[in-house]
């Protein structure tokens, strides 16, 4: 029979002297509720120790993050600093821009002065230009002439005068027919005089004298023309061989000219 008495809270049997045990429902029953019992219990303490890994892991965690905001704190009130001595040096030099901007208003108030000198003196260098401008302009003032050429000579000559600088300058070329016969490397040019008088003959002018010899195209620098009598004579130094193309193996011969010379007449 069930036993009397039980404990409390959990129900188990408390026998008397005058109770007839049961032993497979009373002791089974009272094992099963220990059991029961016990295991409940472990699953607490699993539980609370589970919690209590967590609080840890969170009170780590807490404690990195306020070491963080510590270290933060500390940049921060460094960088507080160095702005507060940045601002005062920043002031500083706002009081020296000041003082700069004093000493250049009474620099520009001297210029000022200086400017109003300089364009007195503007005026009159006007004037003095607007004297001496007509001498200059003559000096721009170049005439061009086309030089005529002796047959079987073609190309083009032009010179370009100026009588008041006194100068000339004559440039072109002249193709040579292959089937002229250079004979002395000397020949005159022109059919005409010149379109301004030299006045007095002139040896020396430059030209390049060029030719196609054994299937390769030559160019050779000589001072080799004179001019006498107003025409262009022709002097090559021995730059082009006797002959025509065909027996001096020279083809294709050009004169090309640019040279400066001076006239007789001087200044106008």
């Amino acid at each position: 029979m069930p036993s009397t008495n039980k404990t409390n809270p959990y129900e188990l049997s408390q026998f008397i002297g005058s109770d007839i045990p049961s032993w497979l429902s009373d002791y089974n029953g009272d094992m099963l509720k220990i059991n029961n019992a016990i295991q409940e219990a472990k699953t607490s303490a699993d539980d609370a120790m589970s919690s209590a890994g967590s609080v840890s892991s969170d009170v780590t965690s807490l404690t990195s993050t306020v070491s963080d905001l510590s270290e933060s704190l500390n940049t921060t009130n460094q960088n507080v600093t160095k702005n507060t001595g940045d601002i005062a040096s920043i002031n500083s030099s706002v009081s020296n821009i000041n003082q700069n901007i004093d000493s250049l208003n009474g620099k520009v108030n001297a210029n000022s002065e200086s400017i109003g000198n300089l364009t007195s003196q503007v005026t009159t260098n006007t004037q003095s230009i607007n004297t001496i401008t007509p001498s200059f302009q003559n000096m721009g003032k170049w005439t061009t002439g086309s030089l005529s050429l002796i047959d079987p000579f073609t190309g083009y000559l032009n010179m370009y005068y100026n009588t008041y600088l006194n100068l000339a300058i004559i440039n072109g070329q002249v193709i040579i027919p292959d089937t002229y016969v250079v004979t002395a490397n000397a020949f005159n040019l022109l059919t005409a005089g010149l379109p301004v008088s030299v006045g007095y003959s002139y040896t020396g002018g430059s030209l390049y004298a060029s030719y196609n010899e054994s299937g390769s195209t030559k160019s050779s620098y000589t001072t080799g023309f004179d001019i006498n009598a107003n025409n262009i004579y022709i002097n090559l130094n021995n730059k082009l061989k006797p002959g025509n193309s065909t027996t001096s193996g020279q083809s294709n011969r050009k004169l090309s000219f640019f040279t400066t010379i001076p006239l007789y007449n001087g200044l106008n």
